[in-house]
């Protein structure tokens, strides 16, 4: 009988013990720069942050020289996309690969597009 007890008092020990699971290939930091901007004062250097992800979503901040806005990005597989809001916002779409984000960028009121390329960092 005290066998039986030890056994499954390791068995709700065991079970009770916080489970890791492996963090998403998109959680950090990844900097880089857009491209078919032309030429703008404030630059083309972009940040994207992010902290968590449930790997279907994500929440994070897309940091420029002049704005920092919180986003939600949509993940399907190695494929990211999400937008930031008004007049002067985007459409990002992007491919992961190895430590690299590639993609392009599509201006929502200014026509503009081009493509973008963030790192790993």
């Amino acid at each position: 009988m005290l066998r039986l007890f030890a056994v499954v008092a390791l068995l709700l020990i065991g079970s009770a013990a916080p489970s890791y699971s492996q963090q998403h290939w998109l959680v950090g930091s990844w900097k880089g720069a857009l491209s078919g901007l032309g030429n703008v004062p404030y630059g083309t250097e972009r940040t994207l942050t992010i902290a968590a992800s449930d790997g279907t979503t994500a929440k994070g901040q897309w940091i420029g020289p002049q704005l920092t806005q919180n986003v939600t990005i949509t993940i399907s597989g190695d494929s990211i996309s999400f937008a930031t809001p008004g007049s002067a916002g985007a459409t990002y779409k992007m491919t992961h690969k190895g430590n690299a984000l590639d993609g392009t960028w599509t201006g929502s009121g200014s026509g503009k597009s081009g493509p973008i390329s963030l790192s790993k960092q």
